[in-house]
């Protein structure tokens, strides 16, 4: 058996996108902690996780991220915020920054992973345009992730870039988690199911 990938979501602060695409993520793998309610075909050795760059531990999730997320079907509760810590980064394959310059700081401040790091964004059009050879789950994402970070970084700033929904408002938590889900539901499809596009 394969061992787990971990696939570690990242933004500023841990409370609005990275624990959006943490939840969705996992429910889109299969992966959520209420077992049974989600089918999914194949056996998943990922383990999923979220933190913020500048995370504030004394801050929980907001309200409007557990009632988006809920209304959609994916349970979630409020939890504190997590600061991206080395040890989080040492057990991750894949990091997925929120936006291109999130994926730079990262980079920056942990240099023996900067071939882990790429966008949410650039992953998921990775999988969108990529025909994906390798037979485990783990090599699938390895060539996703460096499908991405082959893509220039000038076209990712103007349309890749997962906005901040943070001072908009439910309505903007809602489309936010709209933009993540399209980005996660093309990964989900390449990594589980190959390329039966």
């Amino acid at each position: 058996m394969e061992n787990k990938c971990q696939l570690l979501f990242v933004c500023t602060a841990n409370i609005y996108r990275s624990q959006l695409a943490q939840a969705c993520c996992s429910w889109l793998f299969g992966l959520d902690q209420w077992s049974g309610w989600r089918d999914v075909p194949v056996a998943t050795p990922l383990a999923i996780e979220s933190a913020g760059i500048i995370a504030d531990t004394s801050l929980y999730t907001p309200r409007s991220v557990c009632s988006a997320l809920q209304a959609r079907g994916i349970p979630w509760d409020a939890r504190p915020a997590r600061r991206l810590r080395p040890s989080l980064m040492h057990g991750a394959a894949v990091v997925l920054a929120m936006e291109e310059n999130q994926a730079a700081e990262i980079r920056r401040s942990f240099p023996d992973k900067w071939r882990s790091v790429t966008t949410l964004g650039k992953f998921g059009a990775a999988a969108r345009q990529t025909e994906l050879t390798a037979a485990t789950l783990q090599g699938r994402m390895r060539q996703l992730l460096d499908m991405s970070m082959n893509m220039s970084d000038e076209a990712h700033r103007r349309e890749l870039d997962v906005r901040d929904p943070s001072t908009g408002g439910e309505a903007a938590v809602r489309s936010c988690l709209r933009e993540i889900e399209s980005h996660l539901a093309w990964v989900a499809q390449c990594v589980l199911f190959g390329n039966q596009k």
